[in-house]
């Protein structure tokens, strides 16, 4: 169903300004090679003009312990991308995948897929900021 409403808001623009992504925080997932990782889109309208944003992270593989990622960002045309980059993470050093707004944490990696957990993504403009915490102004009290 997921699948269905990317198309959709890719495709057609249906639906009118907002914002989809295809993971939860927190949530572990998988995708083979060639296949995509995470996705976030944004479709927003200023006056009578509509703006729509896809971005992508898509499993390239690993070689070693260095695993390729491709960054995709679509606007208005699904099969063009705007701008693709192909990065590299050496998983030696971290379990981390970091590119702007995504962060996830490799919990496998193969030649074949990967199985990774979501720690942050781009995040809906349209809802509200999450309330601040009250910092304690008050001086440290010992014991004595």
């Amino acid at each position: 169903m997921r699948k269905l409403i990317v198309l959709c808001l890719m495709l057609a623009g249906c639906g009118g300004p907002g914002f989809f992504k295809d993971y939860d925080i927190g949530a572990e997932k998988q995708a083979v090679v060639g296949g995509v990782m995470v996705t976030a889109s944004n479709e927003t309208k200023v006056a009578d003009q509509t703006a729509h944003v896809t971005q992508q992270l898509v499993y390239g593989g690993i070689s070693g312990k260095v695993a390729r990622v491709a960054y995709k960002e679509y606007g208005e045309n699904p099969v063009k991308p705007l701008f693709f980059q192909d990065l590299r993470y050496d998983l030696n050093g971290s379990d981390l995948i970091v590119f702007q707004d995504f962060t996830l944490q490799v919990l496998d990696a193969s030649s074949k897929e990967i199985r990774f957990k979501v720690l942050s993504g781009p995040k809906d403009p349209n809802a509200p900021d999450e309330p601040q915490k009250e910092e304690n102004t008050a001086p440290p009290t010992f014991p004595h």
